[in-house]
């Protein structure tokens, strides 16, 4: 180090140091060598730190560079602080950017789901009003269609041959059939009353001539006349008393 009087600028020999400790107008192969300064001497041992150690090509420019490791600890650790605030910043507008595209991509999704809704409420609405329309027109057909079936009746019932044992067919024609119904499923679905009882038919005949349908049954009950019987019994060889 360069004596206190050359640094502090009190008073002594004219310093060969400037003010950063730098030796000037010296030879470089001179430094190092016995200095007089305010009536003592330095003299550099081999084992102080080379002054040279510390400088490099500037210094016969006068600059000083310090290489120590507690300086190079302070730059990385200023370099370090830095990084860590770009990154903060950086970090910061880039999550900003990115909620911002996610709060409007949600707010489109939002607006779009509303409109959905309003115009599903619209189409409720419009079903709604047929559904009820057709229910109208459905009841208003059932009805016009029980008015004119109360109109189809069978005509000419009579009893023909025995078909089987206890069995006789009778027969009749629908009548009446209204314009646009099958006088077939008419036939199968009206009743006739016989005996007393209501007797859907057996079979269902079309006969071809202006949808004239006949229907036949097979009455199997209250038909005495196809059954077998004896009329009287007479004994043709009388027996003695």
């Amino acid at each position: 180090m360069p004596p206190k009087s050359a640094m502090d600028g009190s008073d002594g020999p004219p310093s060969r140091y400037n003010a950063v400790g730098l030796l000037q107008d010296q030879p470089y192969h001179t430094r190092g060598r016995s200095s007089q300064h305010a009536g003592g001497s330095y003299q550099q041992g081999e084992r102080d730190p080379l002054l040279g150690r510390y400088y490099d090509a500037g210094l016969e420019s006068g600059l000083l560079v310090d290489r120590s490791p507690k300086t190079n600890r302070h730059l990385l650790a200023i370099l370090a602080i830095l990084f860590v605030c770009l990154g903060y910043t950086l970090n910061s507008l880039f999550h900003s950017t990115y909620y911002e595209a996610v709060e409007q991509a949600w707010a489109r999704k939002l607006e779009k789901h509303q409109a959905l809704r309003i115009q599903m409420n619209r189409d409720e609405a419009v079903w709604e009003e047929r559904r009820a329309r057709h229910e109208e027109q459905e009841r208003q057909r059932r009805e016009d269609e029980i008015k004119k079936r109360e109109g189809i009746s069978w005509e000419g019932l009579a009893a023909a041959r025995c078909s089987r044992y206890a069995t006789r067919e009778y027969t009749a024609v629908l009548a009446n059939v209204p314009l646009g119904f099958d006088a077939l499923e008419e036939c199968r679905k009206k009743p006739v009353n016989i005996h007393g009882r209501d007797l859907l038919p057996s079979r269902c005949e079309d006969q071809g001539v202006c949808g004239r349908v006949t229907g036949h049954w097979d009455v199997d009950f209250a038909e005495p006349g196809c059954v077998t019987w004896w009329r009287w019994f007479d004994d043709k060889v009388k027996s003695p008393a």
